[in-house]
């Protein structure tokens, strides 16, 4: 689901490194319009994901400021279409062709294995021209100056994505995960912040390594709310400081 959906799953990352110079439309008009997403709907490529405006994923110009920029965020969402060709129809297909082929050359008992290459790309470019490609959105939302970006998805191997195009796209920029304990760090007050580093029970400080072995802050936090919401708040409404 998208960013503006009633219900949405996020990550958020610390947007750190050095700029040579403010961020200003141009610069950022320039940084996602060289890595745009491209249509591939009339051609036979497999895959293709760049940028396109959040609220319209079809748009992939970035000519006006509303394409983008809201107040001091930046709001745009990565797009990648991809063809997929099922195992089966394509197995369906190559046989098809290589029982065409050795009734065209009554003196071959079976195909060989370069021609069944070659008629293997063939099937291949033949059904990827006729198979539309299939769309995934993941919106992202940059606050400039907090330093954080949002993106709309828990999915692994979509945030390595991401990570790798934003890279590519903002030069000197790069995206850290912001995690349990990294958050539990920006919330808690000086005189807690002891007492927390010696609750950590990470050996390093990797991210997944940081995620797996403090999973306690998760625990602990539904342990309290489970105590708040027994003990009956007002109106059921509980009260959070700390950054968003």
């Amino acid at each position: 689901m998208g960013i503006l959906a009633n219900t949405v799953s996020i990550c958020q990352f610390q947007v750190v490194g050095e700029l040579a110079a403010p961020i200003t439309f141009d610069w950022v008009q320039e940084r996602l319009g060289q890595h745009r997403f491209r249509c591939i709907e009339k051609s036979t490529e497999e895959l293709s994901i760049g940028w396109v405006h959040l609220d319209d994923p079809r748009a992939s110009g970035f000519e006006a400021p509303h394409d983008f920029w809201r107040d001091h965020y930046l709001a745009f969402s990565l797009r990648r279409d991809q063809r997929r060709i099922p195992g089966a129809l394509l197995r369906a297909h190559l046989q098809q062709a290589e029982q065409e082929f050795i009734a065209a050359h009554p003196g071959m008992q079976k195909v060989p294995k370069g021609k069944r290459e070659e008629l293997r790309e063939a099937v291949r470019g033949s059904l990827l021209a006729r198979l539309l490609p299939t769309p995934t959105v993941y919106d992202a939302v940059w606050d400039t100056r907090r330093g954080v970006l949002t993106l709309a998805t828990l999915n692994p191997k979509v945030s390595e994505m991401f990570e790798d195009l934003f890279r590519a796209s903002f030069d000197g920029l790069r995206l850290v995960t912001i995690h349990p304990f990294s958050r539990a760090e920006k919330v808690v007050g000086e005189e807690l912040r002891p007492a927390l580093q010696q609750a950590n029970r990470a050996n390093g400080d990797a991210v997944l390594e940081m995620i797996r072995d403090n999973q306690w802050l998760g625990e602990d936090f539904f342990l309290w709310l489970l105590h708040r919401t027994l003990e009956g708040s007002a109106q059921g409404l509980i009260a959070v400081e700390g950054p968003a």
